[in-house]
């Protein structure tokens, strides 16, 4: 038998309603609409059941696709038989018309035996439907589903019933719409809970890093470098900066992580990250990095976790090996190329895995938070680098082909200063000033005091302890008038039950406007050291930091050399 083919634009030409037919049935719809509430899950079952009587039809269904728009759902429904599939792929399915190809126009089928349908589809024939009334559902002009009613006899539906289903369907869009945006609430409550609690873990992890840290620098110092004890110190210290992004992952994403930023060279970044990320794995690094790449101005921390980020999605991509190859080059954009970048200069990074590759319709929802086709992710890993790409006003750029891998590649703005600083000679790890005094910190953590304080003794200055505020007022107040002036303070951002140091410095900047003050702190995204300078501080030492940080961010503050 031939199948009459449904015309997807138009369907069947409705029957006129009577005037007195479509007052009464309007005014239905009306009482519908009183029944709605604030639960938008709840309004989406009203109105399919309420659709369902009032079309007067054996059964009705809110057809839904799926993300990836491969499969059809059932996502409400009435008088539903117990057996009905209610999940099936839009190939073949009746709904396919209305949700896929209807557009915005209503499908009306009034006899499905003359249609592909009668074969097609599964319910039809295991059910003997015989009509089919759909009209799309639609956010921001896509498709998303469509509300269908289905009888199991022949029907000529007339424009009233068109019309109410249409309206009926548009009351479920904005249903979905207010539900989307119940959702993104209810995300970003979490994401705000989740961040406030770490922060706090986030600040009493980086004061227990501190001291260990700090530990590790000074029995560094006691040793030769050809001590057996010595390799196995620097191999703890560089593992304790890799677990100071445990937290800073989860801040950057949960509460904006604004970066604090500083010049680093990036190719030394690159290889210690991919290399620990890769370390027994099955996956091997290949490296091609530009000799002289400009200096970038990033947060180091922030940017370790794109690069931790990259490496470990190509790792979950080849779970049978391959390799990852990682380049980098210097290069200048004109205007209007990258349409995010303005001209300039950049350094471009490339990751290139020979993984399993991304589907083409899921490339563009792979920076979504929570988006994952990953079994072990979360969907927050992509969505963490595009975050952090973008507040150091860089870009992120993914190709990626199934069976053919993928590439994602990064642009830093180069710095403008395209100084590095020279490494220091082999046997030169003693740090000294080229000119000593009185360094004041404040701390709330006895630990963190008596770390600053051995590694700065052991730089040559004189050290004054203080766990709060008004303690630090009256000490610099005192060192005003004696002969012993404080050269610099670094100030603990937070003290529990007292001045911390955004007030203490306020108040001494009062006493002495040309005051030297270093914030310090375990919260290592708050906004104060992103922005220190605002505050009156000169220099910001985050949380962990070793003795190098701390010689170098006092070396800047006391202009006694440059960064």
């Amino acid at each position: 038998m031939e199948h009459e083919k449904v015309d997807s634009n138009h369907g069947t030409s409705p029957e006129l309603s009577s005037p007195q037919d479509a007052i009464s049935q309007i005014s239905k719809l009306n009482d519908i609409f009183n029944l709605l509430g604030t639960d938008s899950k709840t309004n989406i079952d009203i109105i399919v059941k309420h659709a369902c009587e009032l079309l007067e039809g054996v059964c009705c269904l809110y057809n839904r696709l799926d993300r990836s728009h491969e499969s059809l759902i059932a996502w409400a429904h009435h008088n539903l038989p117990d057996d009905f599939n209610c999940e099936d792929t839009p190939d073949g399915h009746i709904c396919y018309e209305a949700t896929i190809k209807g557009g915005s126009n209503p499908v009306i089928i009034g006899d499905i035996s003359k249609t592909i349908y009668q074969d097609s589809d599964v319910n039809v024939r295991k059910y003997k439907l015989k009509s089919y009334l759909g009209y799309p559902v639609l956010i921001g002009g896509e498709s998303i589903g469509a509300l269908c009613i289905v009888d199991t006899k022949k029907r000529d539906f007339s424009s009233t019933e068109v019309h109410i289903i249409s309206t009926l369907a548009k009351a479920l869009s904005i249903e979905e719409e207010r539900k989307r945006a119940e959702e993104e609430i209810q995300k970003l409550q979490t994401l705000k809970s989740v961040g406030t609690l770490a922060g706090g873990i986030a600040h009493d992890f980086n004061n227990i890093l501190m001291g260990l840290f700090g530990n590790i620098t000074m029995a560094k110092l006691k040793l030769e470098q050809d001590h057996p004890a010595y390799s196995f110190l620097e191999k703890a210290e560089q593992s304790m900066e890799r677990a100071t992004n445990l937290t800073t992952q989860l801040l950057t994403f949960a509460k904006g992580g604004v970066p604090v930023k500083e010049h680093h060279e990036i190719d030394k970044l690159l290889h210690e990250v991919v290399r620990f990320d890769l370390s027994g794995s099955n996956v091997t690094p290949i490296f091609d990095l530009m000799d002289h790449l400009w200096i970038v101005e990033i947060d180091k921390g922030q940017i370790q976790q794109v690069f931790s980020n990259l490496t470990i999605n190509a790792l979950n991509a080849m779970p049978s090996g391959g390799t990852l190859k990682v380049s980098a080059q210097n290069i200048s954009l004109a205007e209007g190329v990258i349409v995010s970048l303005q001209a300039g200069r950049y350094v471009k990074i490339i990751f290139r895995d020979s993984g399993i590759g991304i589907d083409k319709k899921h490339l563009q929802l792979i920076f979504d938070p929570y988006f994952t086709t990953s079994q072990a992710g979360c969907g927050l890993g992509l969505a963490t680098v595009f975050s952090i790409m973008t507040k150091h006003n860089g870009h992120i750029h993914v190709e990626s082909e199934l069976g053919r891998g993928t590439i994602f590649s990064l642009y830093f703005p180069a710095s403008e200063s395209q100084i590095k600083e020279q490494s220091k000679q082999p046997g030169a790890r003693k740090l000294t000033p080229q000119k000593a005094g009185k360094i004041l910190v404040m701390d709330d953590d006895e630990m963190n005091l008596e770390v600053a304080s051995a590694m700065l003794k052991e730089c040559g200055y004189s050290v004054v302890l203080t766990t709060d505020g008004e303690k630090t007022i009256e000490l610099y107040k005192q060192s005003l008038i004696s002969n012993e002036p404080i050269r610099a303070m670094i100030l603990d951002l937070t003290i529990p039950g007292g001045l911390g140091g955004k007030e203490t410095i306020k108040e001494i900047l009062k006493l002495d406007p040309h005051a030297t003050a270093i914030v310090s702190s375990g919260y290592s995204d708050d906004p104060v050291l992103a922005t220190y300078a605002d505050y009156g501080f000169k220099g910001v030492a985050a949380k962990p930091y070793d003795m190098k940080t701390l010689q170098r961010v006092l070396n800047k503050v006391l202009n006694e050399q440059p960064l």
